[in-house]
């Protein structure tokens, strides 16, 4: 899989096409405060290549913040528990506390470091990468 990063960074057409994206993100959004708003991109260039990006929206900011192939940097040792639900399923799975995220801004377009504000917002922003990823157990 091929991330946002390198020459598709610099692109002004993957530019455009994500920060339109996030637009409509941004009013699915509406007001939702306690939530994330997912989109994935699936496809290839010309058949050459497979892209796999993702980018969420946090719906508690306001304005909203849309990240980009978001990657934790650091988690902290303090554990808290996290009820969350996909697809009908209810989980309560233990998470970082707290956790610094490196990501896209992609209203920005620009790399950014993030740290969550409040393990709640850990607890979303965790849960959104393992959604994106596949790795929601």
């Amino acid at each position: 899989a091929i991330r946002i990063s390198g020459i598709d960074f610099v692109s002004t057409g993957m530019k455009e096409i994500l920060q339109e994206l996030a637009y409509q993100m941004e009013y699915i959004c509406g007001e939702r405060s306690d939530d994330a708003v997912f989109a994935f991109q699936f496809g290839s260039d010309n058949h050459s290549r497979f892209r796999e990006d993702h980018i969420f929206a946090l719906c508690s900011e306001k304005p909203i913040r849309v990240f980009g192939n978001t990657e934790v940097l650091s988690a902290s040792e303090e554990m808290v528990l996290c009820t969350e639900e996909y697809d009908g399923e209810l989980k309560q799975i233990k998470r970082p506390a707290n956790v610094v995220i490196k990501a896209i801004d992609i209203f920005k377009w620009e790399v950014l470091e993030y740290k969550v504000k409040d393990s709640k917002e850990s607890c979303i922003i965790q849960h959104s990468i393992d959604i994106l990823e596949s790795k929601w157990v």
